[in-house]
């Protein structure tokens, strides 16, 4: 990742709490059941606990001015390189048209770059909205098909 780029998603304004940070499974978990998911994935109060508390994760719920508006759950896989796997993204149905993802998915990149140097990022749920497309293309990632 080159320093322009880095320069660019330092822009971030809004507040990342981390799950580890929030640790409250039932809260985390009843928070993730009220947003519009970027994939079907079920979590439980187990998964959400197992998340908090294993270092290759970052999992944040993202706030403005104190109010939660969604989450984004990454983890780091370990191959002959690094790599960030975005698992899912979600943001509160209010905020449906707000294009929060994009500077969800902006913040969990330069997280994981500050944490470990990440070799590559990918997404590891399919979307077919237009929206979410139209965000992976802002941010340049390719499609695998």
């Amino acid at each position: 990742m080159n320093s322009n780029y880095i320069q660019k998603l330092n822009t971030f304004n809004l507040k990342a709490l981390s799950f580890t940070e929030l640790n409250n499974p039932a809260e985390i978990l009843s928070f993730i059941n009220n947003c519009q998911n970027r994939c079907r994935r079920k979590y439980s109060n187990e998964k959400i606990n197992n998340i908090m508390f294993n270092n290759n994760y970052l999992a944040y719920i993202y706030y403005k001015n104190d109010n939660p508006l969604g989450y984004l759950i990454a983890y780091f896989r370990k191959d002959d390189k690094i790599v960030l796997k975005i698992d899912n993204i979600g943001v509160l149905k209010q905020y449906q048209d707000k294009n929060f993802e994009l500077e969800f998915i902006e913040n969990i990149l330069l997280k994981s770059w500050e944490n470990k140097a990440v070799d590559k990022a990918t997404i590891t749920f399919k979307s077919t909205e237009i929206k979410m497309k139209n965000i992976l293309e802002k941010l340049n990632f390719d499609k695998n098909n």
